[in-house]
């Protein structure tokens, strides 16, 4: 599923999104267009802390088993999914602005109490399981 002409460089939706999860992230995917992160056409929304917000709500999902831990290609080994594969996908499905990357990072290695901060501050993003 997606919305944008798929980079081939990119992993796709199926690669990324773990299959027992696709479900539910769509309906997460909603809550994004409800707090006004996405607008209806899945474009990311240029606003004050839209970022962070998008940052906290990828490593929310990768922390909760939403991603693919490793990509399997016909014959070829196994290749490990790292964060910025994951956060190009969303760069694509959201487009313009939405590259959180850095933010991503920062999140994992020196600003997690403001990640806490975010999730706690926002239910939605609280309640992914």
């Amino acid at each position: 599923m997606s919305f944008r002409v798929q980079d081939e460089k990119l992993l796709s939706f199926n690669q990324i999104i773990a299959l027992n999860k696709a479900d539910n992230f769509v309906r997460l995917e909603l809550q994004l267009f409800e707090n006004g992160i996405i607008n209806e056409n899945y474009n990311f929304v240029t606003e004050k802390g839209n970022k962070q917000i998008l940052a906290a709500f990828i490593l929310k999902l990768y922390e909760t088993g939403y991603f693919n831990k490793r990509l399997f290609l016909d014959n070829k080994p196994s290749k490990e999914i790292k964060g910025p594969a994951i956060t190009k996908f969303f760069a694509n499905r959201y487009g313009a602005n939405s590259n959180a990357n850095k933010e991503f990072r920062n999140f994992q290695l020196r600003q997690k109490q403001k990640y806490d901060n975010i999730i706690s501050s926002y239910h939605w993003l609280d309640q992914i399981r």
